[in-house]
This record gives structure tokens, sequence and C-alpha cells, in this order.
């Protein structure tokens, strides 16, 4: 179950430990081949793929005053190319640091099933 803000708490499914990795994964259905701009938020380190292309690598921890670790949905932006039929999403995320760690995901799809999910 993702929170009220859309992001997914693996704070809640797994205990918080550094090294920890999880994988998430989601299909989606696209009626034509066509392009969006697939956003992401995140917290500590990342690896997604898409059709099992590797589109995005990155971490994102709290270094304050430059970074304050939270999860927002726009923190990357991705082109991806979809195309028609079931596309899926594979997401790899690391825990690093003893705070929080989570995920959240948007298609920038219109007219999918769900334009806005997490894994």
């Amino acid at each position: 179950m993702v929170e009220e803000n859309g992001v997914l708490n693996l704070n809640r499914l797994y205990k918080a430990e550094q090294g920890l990795c999880v994988e998430a994964c989601a299909e989606i259905f696209v009626a034509e081949d066509t392009e969006s701009l697939l956003t992401v938020g995140f917290s500590d380190r990342l690896r997604l793929w898409v059709n099992e292309e590797e589109v995005y690598q990155g971490s994102w921890k709290w270094n304050p005053p430059a970074n304050d670790g939270r999860i927002r949905p726009d923190h990357a932006h991705i082109p991806v190319q979809w195309k028609a039929g079931f596309n899926t999403i594979r997401a790899e995320v690391a825990h690093t640091e003893f705070f929080g760690w989570g995920l959240a995901v948007r298609t920038g799809l219109p007219g999918s099933l769900k334009e806005d999910f997490s894994l």
C-alpha cells in the first residue's frame, strides 16, 4: 500500500537496515507506441529499468543544506519510449542511510490505467 502522497514507504514493509536492497516491478499497457516523461522520487539509491533497459541510476540522501533527502515524485525526469502493448518498469531501491527510504513513480502517460502510481 502506498501512502496518501503516493510514496511507497519501504519502512512499513522492511526493517530499515543499511545495505538492504529491494526490487519492485509493475506492468502497464499502452495502446500505441508513445513517448512520455517519467518522473521518480526516491531515497536513498535507485536503479530503474523500462522494458529491461536501464534508464536511470542515482542517489538522493540527507545532506543539508544542499539536500533535505525527502522523497519528491518529480526529483528526476526521464524521457521514455513506450511500445504498444505491455511494458515493464522495474526499480531497485537500496537503503544506505539510517533514515527512511521509499519510491514514487509517475509514468506521464495520459489515458493509461493509472497515470501516477507507485511501484
